[in-house]
């Protein structure tokens, strides 16, 4: 079994330029997701790997995946926690 993320279904969002505004219809807290974070929450429409997340960031920014992954990883984990990501096995 893989590890899979994804957007929560119910978060609401709004792109504000560059940045995404995300929020939880329960809470009243506004989270401002921007630079790589903000591509990867692009890219969470759909399932995907943290291996996938890697790849495709480090890509678009023309950066090897060991030197963007400890970013990555830590907006995962952020993202998690805020309840904005679900993770689960895939």
């Amino acid at each position: 079994m893989k590890k899979v993320y994804r957007r929560v279904p119910h978060v609401l969002e709004r792109n504000a330029g560059p940045d995404v505004l995300a929020m939880l219809p329960s809470d009243d807290e506004v989270n401002v997701i921007s630079g790589p974070a903000a591509v990867a929450w692009d890219l969470l429409s759909e399932d995907v790997t943290l291996d996938e997340l890697i790849e495709e960031i480090a890509a678009l920014y023309d950066r090897l995946a060991r030197d963007v992954a400890p970013s990555i990883e830590g907006c995962m984990r952020d993202l998690t926690a805020r309840g904005l990501v679900e993770e689960r096995h895939a």
